[in-house]
């Protein structure tokens, strides 16, 4: 049976990485300042974003990847 519980776990770790390198992509986009992230897209406009968000505690990409959406 600890082989089965084994498996199942090094499948969720497969799962978490595909997961986790889906939203790694917008740390190219993001740079950290004084504990917030701010937004560094050059808009059609020619300026920069800026968009300050704050960090979240359990490190999710979620608000940026919202962001650049």
């Amino acid at each position: 049976m600890p082989a089965n519980t084994s498996q199942s776990s090094s499948e969720v770790s497969q799962d978490t990485i595909a997961k986790r390198a889906r939203t790694l992509y917008v740390w190219c986009h993001f740079t950290i300042e004084d504990n917030k992230t701010i937004c560094s897209v050059v808009l059609s406009s020619g300026k920069v974003c800026g968009k300050a968000l704050a960090r979240d505690r359990t490190s999710s990409t979620k608000a940026m990847s919202d962001h650049l959406q």
